[in-house]
């Protein structure tokens, strides 16, 4: 009996051991099961963009001043333009149609006019006034870029 009484002894602490939550803590143990409560994840605040600082007057007036600066470089290739003139006839329209992540889009009407040296004598032989361009330019805080035309610059070459 003497014998018994150890072994008998050790069994039962093994027991009360995994019972009590001795050595490692049982599934059934309420600490190792609840979960920690649930932290609200910010929604992220969205960036303001870089259109939100550009005003539908200024991107206008940007996008009909890369217009005028576009025409003027196209006419400048032929050697009959002896003068180019914006708005006499047709002023410069702007209208803002959309503002999104790539900047302020903007449909320009650009009227101008001009006169054709045919010849080459130094007196106009030709005038064409009132013609206009059509395009789309998206206006952002680093540029103006051209992205659409309806109504380009005229040929002049057709009318020497």
């Amino acid at each position: 009996m003497t014998r018994t009484r150890p072994l008998l002894l050790v069994c039962v602490l093994l027991v009360l051991a995994g019972c009590l939550g001795g050595v490692g803590e049982s599934p059934s143990s309420p600490t190792s099961s609840a979960t920690p409560p649930a932290t609200p994840t910010p929604t992220p605040t969205p960036t303001p963009t870089s259109t939100a600082t550009i005003s539908a007057d200024d991107a206008g007036e940007r996008a009909i001043e890369a217009e005028q600066s576009r025409i003027e470089r196209r006419l400048s290739e032929y050697e009959a333009v002896g003068g180019l003139g914006f708005g006499i006839l047709r002023p410069a329209e702007s209208e803002v149609v959309e503002r999104n992540e790539s900047g302020v889009v903007v449909r320009v009407s650009v009227g101008y006019s001009l006169e054709l040296d045919c010849d080459g004598d130094g007196t106009p032989d030709e005038s064409l006034d009132g013609t206009s361009t059509e395009t789309t330019y998206v206006v952002s805080e680093s540029g103006v870029r051209l992205t659409g035309v309806s109504r380009d610059v005229l040929d002049p070459s057709g009318y020497c």
